[in-house]
């Protein structure tokens, strides 16, 4: 399967997974359970689309990176 386009980078999801996989990345899909994690979490930010990647840090027991002091303030662990 030909997955680079004449500009570089990919043309479909195929492609895109299987890029992320090679370097040992994965895709976390939003779920319910993430949706309900996020939601619950305190109004540090007051930007709710913040509260996605924190709440999937700490579902996942990931470590979020970012130089965000607003994210830095909820509960997960951060590098940077």
């Amino acid at each position: 399967m030909e997955c680079s386009s004449p500009k570089g980078g990919c043309r479909n999801s195929i492609c895109f997974t299987l890029a992320l996989s090679s370097h040992g990345i994965i895709e976390i899909n939003v779920n319910s359970t993430l949706a309900l994690r996020a939601i619950a979490l305190p109004d540090l930010h007051h930007d709710p689309s913040d509260c996605i990647p924190v709440a999937t840090a700490l579902e996942n027991d990931l470590s979020l990176v970012t130089p965000d002091k607003y994210i830095q303030a909820y509960p997960a662990p951060v590098l940077w």
